[in-house]
Parts: C-alpha cells; sequence; structure tokens
C-alpha cells in the first residue's frame, strides 16, 4: 500500500474514529504526537481522545505560539495534508529547520522548545511512553525523518518537568546539547562532563554559534558518543558507544531522573538521537541498574552489544535464550573484537533480522530472535526504558534498547510496520490473540484504501498475526506535494489502544532497516503475574 502512495479518505476516517472510540469508553486515555518540521510549513499533530480535552489545547497553542506568532492551530483534515490526525499547528518550529546554505546541521532539535512543549503536556497529566520513528531515504542523497512521541496518562509517578538530550555525533564537532530545569541542569554539568571526559579529555560545556542559549540550557563540546562518520574503515559509521551512552543517562538517573522515551530528529541525512527524562515525584535511596543493548545486524557478524553493570549476565542470558528458542543461532556465542571496544559484552554471529535482500526488505526484525532477547531480559528483572535511535546518513540503522532493572514480572511483545513495501502490511509478534486478531482488522481495515486481511504471505511466517493492505503512512506520494512516508494517527491510536485494553502497554519504539528501508517498531510490556492475549 505505502509503495504507490496512499490516498485515505479523512471524513469517513474520522466517522469510524468517533464512533471507535464511543464503543470503547476510552476517554482521553490515548495521546498520539507527530512533529513535521521537514516542510516548508513547520507542523505538529496530535490525535487521541486527549486531543480533545479543551485545555490541552489551550496550553499547546500557548506553548508553540510562544516567539512565532504565526502559528495557527488547524482542525484535522481543514488541510488534505494533514489527513488522519485531529488536530494539527502550523507555523511551527521545534528543529533548526533546513538549514540551507549553513554550516549548521539541518533539523537539530530546539531543546528549549521540545522542553517547553512537553511540560505543556505534562500539566495536562500526559508522560511520553515511546518515540517510533517513521520516514525513508528518498534519493541517494536526502532522506524524511518524522519523529513521533506515544503518551500514556500520567499516575502520580512524576512531576510535571522534562529534561531532554540531544546528540549530535554527526558533526565535524560532536556535542551533547541538555535542556530542561535550571537547577537540574545546572546540578548535572559537573558529573556528565567529568564522565565525557573519561572517555575523551578535550570535552568541555560550552555554547557555540550553533548551539547558543537560546535553544539550550548546556552544551558540551568535543564528544564521542557514537562511532562517527567512519571513511576509509572498515567500522560501522554512527554505532552508539554503550560505555558512553549509559555513563550519561546514569548521572540523570542520579538526580531523580527517568528515560522515559527517545525519539529520533534528523532529514536530509542525518540523524539525532535525543532522549527525553521525566523527574520521579519520590525517587529511591538509589537508581535502578541500567543495561543497554544495540543490534548490529548491518555486519558481518551480526552482533547484539551489551554495556552497563549488569552486562554480562545479560549477555549471557540472551545467548542463552537464542540458542533456545530462536533458529539459526547454533553458532551464536560470546566474543568481542576490535570492533567491540566500546561495549562490556558481545554476542556474536546473530541474525536478529531478515539481513541484507537485494530484492527489498532488507534488515527487517525476526519475531523469534527479538522476542528471544526482550523476554530474556524481562525474566532476569529488567523493564524496558526506552529506544533511543542510531544511525545516520541514510545508509545505517542501529535498534538501541535501555532497560531499568525494576524487578516487576513483565513480558514483551512487538508490532513491525512494513509500510514501504506492497501490500503494506503490520506484523505481531508476541500475541495472538483472537480478539485482538478481530479488533485489529477492523479497525485497520475502516482507516485503509483497501480490503485489509488478517493473514500471513511466505514472508510473515515468523511472526503470530500478521495484516496485508494496511496503510500506516503516507507513502511514497510520487507527483504529489505531500511529504512521503508520514505516519497516520489514526491506525496508530487504534493499535496501541487494542494492546493497552488486553494489558499491554507501549513502552519503545526502536527503528530497523537500512539504506532504503526502514521499520518503525512498538515494543510492549504487559504484568507477567496475569498473562493476557496469548
Amino acid at each position: 500500500m505505502g509503495c504507490v502512495g496512499t490516498k485515505v479518505d479523512h471524513e469517513s476516517s474520522v466517522e469510524f474514529m468517533n464512533k471507535y472510540r464511543r464503543e470503547k469508553g476510552c476517554a482521553y486515555e490515548t495521546l498520539i504526537m507527530g512533529i513535521k518540521d521537514q516542510n516548508m510549513v513547520g507542523k505538529v499533530y496530535l490525535c487521541g481522545p486527549g486531543s480533545k480535552d479543551k485545555a490541552l489545547l489551550s496550553a499547546v497553542t500557548a506553548e508553540l505560539s510562544q516567539g512565532r506568532p504565526g502559528v495557527r492551530r488547524v482542525i484535522g483534515g481543514a488541510d488534505p495534508y494533514d489527513a488522519m490526525w485531529d488536530v494539527a499547528w502550523h507555523g511551527t518550529k521545534l528543529t533548526s529547520g533546513f538549514a540551507a546554505f549553513s554550516f549548521a546541521k539541518p533539523f537539530f532539535p530546539r531543546g528549549r522548545a521540545v522542553v517547553a512543549l512537553l511540560d505543556s503536556l505534562a500539566q495536562q497529566g500526559w508522560v511520553p511512553s515511546a518515540g517510533p520513528n517513521f520516514g525513508v531515504p528518498i534519493s541517494d542523497k536526502a532522506s524524511n525523518g518524522w519523529p513521533s512521541i506515544v503518551f500514556s496518562r500520567e499516575d502520580g509517578t512524576y512531576t510535571r518537568e522534562t529534561l531532554f538530550m540531544a546528540v549530535k555525533d554527526q558533526n565535524a564537532v560532536g556535542k551533547l546539547c541538555v535542556a530542561g530545569p535550571y537547577a537540574d541542569v545546572t546540578r548535572l554539568k559537573s558529573p556528565l562532563l567529568a564522565r565525557l571526559r573519561r572517555r575523551k579529555a578535550d570535552v568541555k560545556c560550552q555554547f557555540d554559534e550553533y548551539d547558543g542559549q537560546a535553544d539550550w540550557d548546556a552544551v558540551f563540546l568535543n564528544t564521542s558518543i557514537t562511532s562517527g562518520m567512519q571513511f576509509f574503515s572498515f567500522s560501522k559509521p554512527c554505532f552508539p558507544k554503550g560505555n558512553v551512552v549509559v555513563p550519561v543517562l546514569q548521572e540523570a538517573y542520579n538526580l531523580g531522573w527517568r528515560l522515559v522515551a527517545a525519539p529520533n530528529f534528523g532529514g536530509g541525512n542525518v540523524d539525532w538521537p535525543c532522549f527525553i527524562f521525566r523527574k520521579l515525584a519520590k525517587p529511591p535511596a538509589s537508581p535502578p541498574q541500567l543495561v543497554m543493548a544495540a543490534i548490529k545486524d548491518q555486519n558481518i557478524p551480526g552482533k547484539v552489544c551489551f554495556s552497563g553493570l549488569g552486562a554480562a549476565e545479560a549477555a549471557q542470558n540472551v545467548l542463552a535464550a537464542l540458542q533456545a528458542k530462536a533458529r539459526l543461532h547454533g553458532d551464536a556465542k560470546l566474543e568481542k573484537d576490535q570492533y567491540d571496544r566500546d561495549w562490556d559484552c558481545v554476542i556474536r554471529n546473530t541474525e536478529m533480522t531478515s539481513g541484507r535482500q537485494f530484492g527489498g526488505l532488507s534488515y527487517f526484525p525476526r519475531n523469534r530472535p527479538v522476542l528471544a532477547m526482550l523476554n530474556a531480559m524481562n525474566e532476569a528483572g529488567y523493564k524496558l526504558a526506552a529506544c533511543p535511535n542510531f544511525g545516520g546518513g541514510g545508509a545505517v540503522s542501529w535498534p538501541t534498547f535501555v532497560w531499568e532493572k525494576r524487578e516487576e514480572p513483565v513480558r514483551s511483545a512487538f508490532v513491525a510496520i512494513k509500510d514501504r513495501n506492497w501490500p503494506g502490511k503490520v506484523c505481531v509478534g508476541g500475541v495472538s490473540d483472537a480478539s485482538l486478531r478481530e479488533a485489529l482488522l477492523r479497525g485497520l481495515d475502516a482507516l485503509a484504501t483497501s480490503r485489509v486481511l488478517a493473514r500471513k504471505d511466505a514472508w510473515d511466517q515468523d511472526f503470530d498475526l500478521a495484516f496485508s493492505g494496511t496503510a500506516m503512512t503516507t507513502g511514497s506520494v510520487p507527483f504529489s506535494l505531500q511529504n512521503a512516508w508520514f505516519p497516520f494517527g489514526f491506525p496508530l491510536e487504534v493499535l496501541v489502544t487494542e494492546m493497552g485494553r488486553r494489558g499491554w502497554k507501549v513502552v519503545g519504539g526502536p527503528n530497523f532497516g537500512s539504506g532504503r528501508d526502514s521499520w518503525p517498531v512498538l515494543v510492549f510490556e504487559a504484568s507477567a503475574q496475569r498473562p493476557r492475549g496469548r
């Protein structure tokens, strides 16, 4: 569906969603945001029952209008390019924009503006829970990236403040930029500087002409958080350094902050991994242990790399799970090589995705190995905090996972979106409940332009459920002013709502794929004490 462009009937979709929400009784329980800064008119979208809250709409309008008097709120569908969303704001500017004829980097987030927007939603009782990324390279020299954020209702766990970090490693001078409450950012500066200098002695904390005090509260220069662009080298570009990222996160955790989502900004062949934190209302005496893992399937051999105090145990548990539950992992083993110096433990000879496919669909996630990894971490007492998306150059994508040791029994499932395919597909792993199958079929079919079928073909046999004919994004939209591969809010809402009704909460949004292929994923967790939906 997505490959040939997707023209939807917005009016009938709105009629269906209004009826759907009344039937489900989901009053103000779901909220999804889409950010479209890679557009001549910057836009922010919302959908879900929560987007009908008048106080929320007023608060968001007020924040987006700060310093931007041209911002206006538009009902979804009033502009033909805003279909499948409840409301849109036009004239926004949350990033550096196209940065044409400038040494500035394009579409880098403006930290203070992002924090103000997230704080306005926090004041209305919403907390980010996942940051899936949509968009793909659209030519040899250009790509689009559409950061999205799924919110859940606040339950009193957090205060109403936001801390935001953005990694700018695809830059001549590597940077880590921080925005948030002044007192907390001030307390973070010294420990973060000390942590970063352990890996690179010339790191310093100061603004420059491209990332100044207007957009950020602290900027660390000369950082090395990923492997960089790696010209004329066998090292892979822009791969995260686990032994740098985890200590950075740990310093925020030491002050009572918790990672809740990790959207990816970018476009024009750049990717900017970001971290959203919320502060605990009642932080414990000591923070939880963190483990980070990154999948390196665009490599020979395939690898899963681990960092953190519990990395050795985590890697051993995941290795055992892969060997027991996933095909093609008989020769997987724990072993590091010269390219793994920035990680504590590495499983090599893994096949977590479909690998390089010359006919297309490269690096699409495999259900069994991904589930084996997620559930092995759950069984060891870890809950997923977020899934930052590293990558760059329009050529690589490194799905990454950050877990907290919480000792709360949970288990995992995930949904993989295959819109860059004909027909468009949604694949579900970890849950095969018949009622979920029927509910998703009804919703996805009502919101598509062709008949959606609940069936698996030769490419989907590894998954528990599969739906073909789906329309989750705008598609390639040739000969149109529409932006390609921008997500539709309504079908995302149906996915999140139906999983949520069966006890599955969305907790992460890793991005799989490479080059011309990009596969957004939503990871869910449910209590393991009362198994549901299988």
